[in-house]
């Protein structure tokens, strides 16, 4: 007998209502063998010398549809995100995005499944606040408790509207959605020229009424995580000067 055809296309089979959608994206998201985080170098070298990430309320973020969806569906609770690319490679679009000349010098943490997971369930408390014009994190004064299921992680989906149906993409699996689906997701919704990042997103809920003033929730990391990360996990971009960390494996392979 021969083996059984592993199937391509699953999406499909999970998008006859907004949960069944919602379940199939967050069993994926919790399951990628790599979670690449690409951002400015001084950003997220300054980051982890504070042993802290930052998920973010999408206040900043640069697409204004993803911005107003990210709230929707919120059943009185603030969502605060901290993106990923779940890509095998290392991804040049990325790149392009956070490692030009113009933006300076990149960073991209590849975070492996177990660390994540072990960030996830060792934070029991996040402190909130914003930043300043100065780029500088204002925390407000008490840390807030963080329960089990806070924080998750979930694929985002990318969308091709039409006059009848949503085409839903994830990865290479595709599927239509009845508006009604849509509309219970959404919030996990991209517009599809931003497939090419295959995001898992890092997601943090807190009610409302907790989060309403802050626009930034700070994860504390342990010294062992951290010096972890930067001896095995952090990868100077392809354009950078810097050699402190492990080499991009597209160093001289990238011109602006």
């Amino acid at each position: 007998m021969g083996l059984k055809k592993k199937e391509s296309n699953a999406l499909k089979y999970h998008v006859k209502n907004a949960k069944d959608l919602k379940d199939y994206l967050m069993e994926k998201g919790k399951k990628h063998k790599q979670y690449k985080h690409y951002c400015r170098r001084d950003r997220l070298a300054k980051n982890l010398d504070n042993k802290c990430l930052y998920l973010m309320d999408a206040l900043d973020w640069n697409d204004a549809e993803e911005k107003k969806n990210y709230r929707a569906n919120s059943n009185g609770k603030k969502r605060y995100g901290l993106c990923f690319s779940y890509s095998t490679l290392e991804n040049v679009a990325m790149w392009l995005v956070y490692c030009t000349l113009k933006d300076k010098e990149g960073l991209m943490m590849s975070l492996p499944n177990e660390l994540v997971k072990d960030i996830i369930n060792n934070t029991n408390s996040v402190t909130l606040g914003n930043f300043n014009f100065e780029g500088e994190f204002e925390p407000s004064p008490n840390e807030v408790a963080v329960n089990k299921g806070d924080i998750y992680l979930v694929d985002m989906y990318y969308l091709t509207p039409s006059a009848v149906k949503y085409r839903c993409s994830r990865a290479e699996e595709h599927a239509d959605l009845e508006n009604e689906v849509y509309e219970g997701t959404k919030q996990y919704s991209k517009i599809y020229p931003w497939h090419f990042e295959n995001e898992v997103r890092m997601i943090l809920e807190l009610d409302q009424e907790i989060g309403a003033d802050f626009s930034a929730a700070k994860i504390e990391l342990s010294n062992e995580i951290v010096q972890k990360i930067k001896k095995e996990y952090l990868y100077e971009g392809p354009l950078n000067t810097s050699t402190d960390y492990n080499k991009s494996s597209l160093k001289g392979r990238i011109k602006i």
